[in-house]
């Protein structure tokens, strides 16, 4: 008998990754969660311009599973993400309706533990003729229980303790570089979002985090510091970093 907690993939922020594919110089916003492990499970990438996106499913190693095109003209597609509770996709549920029209599609991809593709279904529909529902043959089916984890949402924000006006930014080693966030001296800004499965995690030791005055020639890189762990908001909780 299968167990299982419905959970839908929200885009709750902005994070600035690599250009890559059919989205080559484009603006891009992106999203991802990871395995506990810390390699990145999932990715969600869309542009605003041209209201299209690309969405993927990532294994332990690294290597794309599954990739998706996402769009809000002309073809409708929509995707949900669930997850297993060691941050890995466990479901995969595709939408898409040319035009808006009559006719729509329904996909669902399943995933094991590692991020491995493991089967697919596909339900079609058709609002002006609809299909009569055939009960599928019946078969003997492996018990497989599913543990799906909300996901939780950690926030690296930076705090201005300084005397001075400073921009500052945080990015992930080898991703394209976010804009800069101006703060005044006492002021805050949430500049990193890390989404796990299950757990909050420090953002901080998985970012650069840069900060800049005056001309801007001049940039600094805060190493590794304490950061203040705030009290959690539902699933979403911040740490704080004190820049003097």
């Amino acid at each position: 008998m299968k167990s299982c907690g419905l959970l839908f993939f929200v885009l709750l922020g902005t994070i600035h990754l690599p250009v890559s594919d059919s989205l080559v110089a484009q603006k891009i916003n992106c999203q991802e969660t990871y395995f506990k492990a810390g390699g990145r499970s999932s990715q969600v990438c869309r542009t605003p311009e041209t209201h299209s996106g690309i969405a993927r499913v990532y294994d332990l190693s690294g290597a794309v599973t599954r990739e998706w095109t996402l769009s809000t003209m002309h073809v409708i597609s929509t995707l949900q993400f669930h997850f297993h509770s060691n941050g890995a996709v466990s479901r995969a549920v595709y939408h898409s309706a040319p035009d808006g029209g009559i006719q729509s599609w329904t996909t669902v991809s399943h995933f094991d533990t590692l991020g491995q593709f493991v089967s697919e279904e596909t339900e079609e529909r058709n609002t002006l003729h609809p299909s009569p529902r055939v009960p599928s043959p019946s078969r003997p089916m492996v018990q497989e229980i599913v543990r799906e984890a909300p996901l939780h949402i950690s926030i690296l924000r930076i705090s201005n303790q300084s005397r001075r006006n400073v921009r500052v930014r945080a990015y992930r080693p080898g991703t394209a570089m976010p804009d800069w966030i101006m703060l005044k001296p006492g002021q805050e800004a949430d500049v990193y979002e890390r989404i796990m499965a299950g757990i909050f995690e420090n953002p901080q030791p998985f970012v650069h985090v840069e900060v800049t005055w005056g001309s801007g020639k001049k940039v600094h890189i805060l190493g590794p510091a304490v950061v203040e762990e705030l009290k959690p908001e539902g699933q979403r909780k911040t740490y704080r970093l004190v820049y003097r």
